[in-house]
């Protein structure tokens, strides 16, 4: 299956730099990269890796393609209503033209403000910790404790990502002089180190997907090349927060062992990585097996995965939890590996009502995706539109690892968007 996984990758890489179609499409962010994680998946280098069994696959299959399906369905509306791709070219204009009509010293305020929270959070939470995470003994735990200190933190410290998302579009598209730009760079530098700080990958692996689709449409459009580089640096990335979480060399040796990953003589090095992808597909299988098809029992949540960030809001998500026995977002029923507790997107859809949500929402979530996509590319390109898109790329991308959409801060992330592009002004004043 390897070879299967590998051919699909290239082919579609190989077929939209041809087509000069987008990357990131609805479809293509999908084919891609689950081709590239399932061509991992395959290897079977860890003991705690058997196959799937045909529920599992079924569901698997069934939700990918439903989720396809409806990207395609959505297309064809578009296509038959006389709906063209507008191409990267008439796309870098829109948004240049927009640029210009930007009123960029209110757009700064929104950079000012998330940061504000982010910092005022932090500050907090070091004055409590008395040390930061990346200068502890075990920053692995020290993140979660350095976090954990102030309840105003556990909601300020998502709030950096957003600084950082907006500062770069500021920087990127505006036209000041790097001496008006300055203090927007200062204040995005100190978030940005700041977060580094608290070796926390998910979050900022969000921003970085932000800046590469912002800088793909209104710059330059992202390579085949470019786009091979950015998933093997994004891997060295995430194998360096990993290193620096878990700084004791014993205590990495005994959780490779741990694992029982046994890779290739000479590359035993990239165990810990291997293992990080490889068991959100270990883990959807072995849920699958047990709360299923076996006597394990796991409740059902009637809607609370797809409501959580109105909860969340609302401080009621973790009682509600509690009592019903959910599982918390580490995912303690199904963790096969103590700590590795991550899970692919299918099972936060199938735990609200088993196949039927898991069937419907993946069908819905294409079709909603889909829509927005192509009424930005094929009709209305704006700089907010890319940006909405570029948060919404990002939970797809890293929907193998994490289940964003059933977290509040994304669509926070959203709001402060659209809210920072509110504001044009009313002549084109020069610079």
């Amino acid at each position: 299956m390897a070879i299967f996984y590998l051919i699909l990758f290239l082919s579609c890489l190989y077929y939209a730099d041809l087509k000069k179609h987008d990357f990131f499409s609805p479809a293509n962010i999908l084919i891609l990269i689950y081709s590239v994680l399932l061509f991992i998946n395959s290897f079977n280098f860890s003991r705690y890796q058997t196959s799937w069994s045909p529920t599992t696959t079924i569901l698997f299959v069934g939700s990918l393609g439903l989720f396809l399906s409806a990207v395609l369905i959505v297309k064809l509306h578009f296509t038959i209503n006389n709906a063209r791709f507008l191409g990267f070219n008439v796309i870098k204009t829109s948004i240049a033209e927009e640029a210009r009509l930007v009123d960029w010293a209110s757009f700064s305020k929104w950079v000012y403000i998330p940061a504000t929270i982010f910092m005022a959070g932090f500050l907090e939470a070091y004055l409590r910790a008395k040390q930061l995470p990346i200068f502890a003994s075990d920053p692995g735990n020290a993140r979660l404790d350095f976090i954990l200190k102030s309840r105003f933190f556990v909601h300020a410290w998502l709030f950096g990502p957003p600084t950082l998302m907006l500062a770069f579009e500021f920087i990127l598209l505006s036209k000041y002089s790097l001496r008006k730009k300055l203090p927007v760079i200062i204040v995005a530098s100190v978030v940005a180190l700041a977060y580094l700080m608290l070796i926390t990958r998910g979050d900022l692996f969000r921003f970085f997907i932000f800046a590469i689709l912002l800088y793909h449409y209104s710059e330059k459009r992202i390579s085949s090349k470019a786009f091979v580089m950015i998933i093997i640096v994004a891997m060295a990335v995430f194998l360096g927060f990993l290193l620096v979480r878990v700084r004791n060399p014993m205590l990495l040796v005994v959780q490779t062992q741990n694992i029982k990953a046994h890779l290739p003589h000479g590359f035993e090095w990239l165990s810990m990585l291997y293992t990080y992808v490889v068991n959100n597909f270990w883990n959807f299988d072995y849920a699958i097996r047990h709360y299923y098809e076996g006597i394990g029992f796991y409740p059902t949540e009637y809607g609370y995965e797809t409501f959580k960030p109105i909860l969340q809001l609302l401080f009621i998500d973790g009682s509600l939890a509690h009592g019903y026995g959910f599982d918390s977002g580490y995912n303690e029923s199904i963790v096969m590996v103590k700590g590795l507790n991550t899970v692919i997107y299918p099972w936060a859809l199938f735990k609200d009502f088993g196949p039927l949500s898991l069937y419907s929402l993946s069908f819905i979530y294409g079709i909603l995706a889909a829509y927005f996509y192509y009424n930005t590319v094929m009709r209305k390109p704006s700089l907010s539109r890319i940006g909405i898109w570029a948060i919404i790329a990002g939970m797809m991308i890293l929907s193998f690892i994490v289940d964003f959409w059933t977290r509040w801060f994304p669509y926070m992330n959203i709001l402060l968007i659209w809210l920072a592009h509110r504001k044009k002004k009313i002549i084109n004043d020069p610079f």
